[in-house]
C-alpha cells in the first residue's frame, strides 16, 4: 500500500480571551472590564471570558489545555500525542486518525464560540483533494470506532467552518472527537505529499447577563481573534480596533494571502503582501498595512507621494528594504510618513533615506544599517537601531527637528552623527534624545553621539535627558573634525 506523509503543523489554537463586559451605547464603544475594583466595604468584580481547549491526553488519562501548544496533535514525526493506539505517523490511503478534544468555557460569563479549520499546502500536489475529516459531538476520550464516512466533509484550500456558532454557559465544557481520513482510492501521485491544518477557535460573550436594561447591550460583541483583532459576526470582517490591531492582522496576513483588507476607524485598510501591490496602494491610502514578509520599498521612480499622507503599519517580521531609497530624490518631498512595527534595513551606503518630508516618524521599529535624514520634523519613538557594521546609525544631516525618545542604540564606534552640510531653514539643528540607551559593541575612544558644527553658521544644540552612557567611550562629544571646537555647538546632558 503506498505510503504518503503528511506533516500536521501545529494545532494553532488563537484561543484569545478578551473580556466584553459592554459594547455600544449611543454609538460609542466603552472599555471591557479586565480587573476588580474595591470601594470601602463594596467590591465589584468584573466578569472574565476564558475559553479553553483541550484534548485528551492517554498518559495522564485527562484532557489537557493544548491552547498554547506549538506542536501538532497528529501526523508528523513530533506529534503530542498519538491518538487511537496509532504510533505511526504515516499516512497511507484508508488510514484515520483520531484526536478527542473539547472547548470549555473557563470564565464567569456565557460565551458562544465557533471554529474553523485552515488548510494550506506545501507542494503542489494537491493532497487535500483525498483528504476528509469528521467531528463527533460528545464524543469523550472514546466512541469513534471506525470512519464515519457519512457524515464526513471534505478539505479544502483555505478556511471552512467546523461549526456554526455554539452557546456555551459558565463551567460548561463541550467534548467533540475530530477525525481525518485519507481516501483508500488516493494514488501514487500523493506520495511524499503534505498539507498543513491549523484549528481556530473564535469566542465571544454571549448576551444573557442583564444590564438595567435587558440583556441585549453586547448582542454584537464581535469575535476576538487576537489583541485588539475581532471579526464581525454579520460580514465576517476583520476589525481593528488599535494599530496593535493592525499589526496583529499584518502577521495574519503574512500566513494568509487571501486576507486584502481591515476595517479601522470606519474604514476599509488595505493588507498588502507584496512590493507590487505597496507600489500601488501606498499613493492612493493614508493608511497600509504590511504582511509579515519581505519588500523592496518603491522610490520615486515607482510612486510619489508628494505632499501625502502615508502610515505603514506591520510587525518585525515585516522586513522593508530600503538601501535603494536616496535620500536626494524629492518623492516624498512635502509629505507626513509613519513607519509603525517594522523592521527596515538601510544598508551602509551614504545618503539612503527620505527627503525633506513634512515629518517623518518611526514607531516601533527595528532599524538596521545607516540612514541619512531631511526633513522638518523626524521623530524616533521606541525604536531599536543597529549599525550593522556601518560608520553611524543615522546622520541627520539635512534635518531641522530631530527627536529620539525610548531608543537603543547598537553600534561600532558611534551611533549618532549630528551634522549637515549646510544650514537647515530657519536657524539651527536641534536633536533631543530621552530615555535612551547606547552599547557599543567593541572599546571605542569615541563615544555615542558625534557632533560636528563645522559646516553650520549657527550651530547645532543637541539636548541628552536621562539616557544610559556607553561602556566606552563618551555619552556627547564635539568631533575631531570639527576646526571650531565646538564654539557653535550646544550640548545640554541632563
Amino acid at each position: 500500500m503506498t505510503n504518503s506523509k503528511i506533516t500536521r503543523r501545529a494545532l494553532l489554537i488563537s484561543v484569545v480571551a478578551l473580556m466584553l463586559c459592554l459594547a455600544m451605547l449611543t454609538g460609542t464603544t466603552f472599555a471591557w472590564f479586565t480587573d476588580q475594583e474595591t470601594s470601602a466595604n463594596n467590591k465589584i468584580v468584573a466578569g472574565d471570558l476564558d475559553v479553553q481547549l483541550l484534548m485528551y491526553d492517554e498518559t495522564a488519562q485527562d484532557y489537557v489545555d493544548i491552547g498554547e501548544e506549538s506542536d501538532p496533535i497528529f501526523g508528523a514525526d513530533g506529534s503530542l500525542i498519538a491518538q487511537n493506539n496509532n504510533l505511526n505517523t504515516l499516512w497511507e490511503p484508508g488510514k484515520t486518525q483520531v484526536a478527542y478534544l473539547a472547548i470549555k468555557n473557563n470564565g464567569s460569563l456565557a460565551l458562544k464560540y465557533k471554529v474553523e479549520l485552515e488548510v494550506e499546502e506545501a507542494d503542489t500536489k494537491k493532497l487535500y483533494e483525498v483528504m476528509s475529516y469528521a467531528i463527533t459531538p460528545g464524543a469523550q476520550n472514546v466512541g469513534v470506532t471506525a470512519w464515519d464516512a457519512a457524515n464526513a466533509k471534505s478539505i479544502v484550500l483555505g478556511t471552512q467552518a467546523v461549526s456554526g456558532e455554539v452557546e456555551l454557559e459558565k463551567g460548561i465544557t463541550h467534548y467533540f472527537a475530530l477525525s481525518v481520513h485519507m481516501d483508500e482510492n488516493a494514488g501514487n501521485s500523493y506520495e511524499n505529499a503534505k498539507i498543513s491544518f491549523d484549528l481556530t477557535v473564535y469566542a465571544t460573550q454571549l448576551n444573557v447577563e442583564p444590564d438595567a436594561f435587558g440583556p441585549d447591550y453586547d448582542k454584537d460583541a464581535l469575535f476576538a481573534v487576537a489583541d485588539d483583532l475581532y471579526i464581525d459576526q454579520t460580514t465576517g470582517e476583520y476589525v481593528a480596533t488599535s494599530t496593535a490591531g493592525l499589526s496583529s492582522i499584518a502577521a495574519l496576513a503574512g500566513e494568509d494571502d487571501t486576507i486584502t483588507s481591515v476595517n479601522y476607524n470606519g474604514v476599509d485598510v488595505p493588507v498588502v503582501s507584496d512590493t507590487t501591490e505597496l507600489a500601488t496602494a501606498a499613493p492612493n491610502n493614508e493608511l497600509v498595512v504590511l504582511a509579515s514578509g519581505n519588500y523592496q520599498m518603491p522610490d520615486g521612480s515607482d510612486i510619489s507621494l508628494r505632499g501625502k499622507t502615508l502610515t505603514t503599519v506591520g510587525t518585525k517580521d515585516t522586513v522593508v528594504d530600503v538601501s535603494n531609497v536616496d535620500a536626494r530624490d524629492q518623492f516624498v518631498t512635502g509629505a507626513t510618513v509613519l513607519f509603525e512595527g517594522v523592521t527596515l534595513n538601510f544598508g551602509s551606503s551614504n545618503y539612503m533615506g527620505f527627503a525633506n518630508t513634512a515629518s517623518l516618524t518611526y514607531k516601533d521599529c527595528k532599524i538596521n544599517g545607516l540612514q541619512f535624514l531631511f526633513g522638518d520634523n523626524v521623530t524616533f519613538e521606541n525604536c531599536e537601531f543597529n549599525s550593522n557594521g556601518a560608520e553611524h546609525s543615522v546622520w541627520t544631516y539635512g534635518a531641522k527637528n530631530v527627536s529620539f525618545k525610548d531608543c537603543s542604540f547598537t553600534y561600532g564606534d558611534r551611533a549618532i552623527n549630528c551634522y549637515s552640510d549646510n544650514d537647515v531653514s530657519g536657524g539651527k539643528q536641534t536633536v533631543d534624545f530621552t530615555n535612551c540607551t547606547f552599547e557599543a559593541e567593541r572599546d571605542t575612544s569615541e563615544g555615542a553621539i558625534e557632533i560636528n558644527s563645522y559646516f553650520f553658521s549657527v550651530g547645532i544644540e543637541v539636548n541628552v535627558n536621562n539616557c544610559t552612557a556607553p561602556a566606552y567611550g563618551q555619552l556627547a562629544y564635539v568631533s575631531r573634525w570639527d576646526s571650531t571646537n565646538g564654539a557653535k555647538t550646544t550640548i545640554n546632558i541632563r
